[in-house]
């Protein structure tokens, strides 16, 4: 059965690290493909004129 594992956390907290070792991990104990995708590479095909103005405007409150 296919799963879906979401990693999710601030800037610098190791989510790239832990992400890429726990995919090592599965692939070697399961033998199975684990595709990683980074937020920022999803987040930046979610807008489709200028995704850094877009991405901006969003946290313009904080």
């Amino acid at each position: 059965m296919a799963k879906i594992i979401f990693v999710s956390g601030p800037c610098g907290c190791g989510k790239s690290t832990f992400t890429n070792v726990y995919a090592r991990h599965l692939v070697d104990k399961n033998r199975k493909t684990v595709y990683v995708i980074h937020g920022d590479d999803f987040h930046a095909g979610l807008h489709k004129a200028d995704s850094r103005r877009n991405a901006l405007s969003e946290y313009k409150d904080f």
